[in-house]
């Protein structure tokens, strides 16, 4: 998991698979772990940073 841009990259030049924060909250609102509107609250709540477009897709994923 990696959220900074740097590693991305490199995780991507290396072809190694990559997931970030919004990812994973995905993956655990599939398997019902998580409420997706009450985890974008809580990331809100903090320093993390996503653009409102990757919250909208998590949001509008887990209606």
């Amino acid at each position: 998991m990696i959220d900074e841009r740097d590693g991305r990259r490199v995780a991507k030049e290396l072809s190694i698979p990559i997931t970030g924060t919004i990812g994973v909250l995905d993956l655990a609102g599939e398997e019902g772990l998580v409420g997706a509107g009450s985890a974008v609250d809580r990331l809100r709540e903090t320093s993390f940073r996503a653009s409102p477009k990757l919250y909208r897709w998590l949001l509008e994923r887990h209606r």
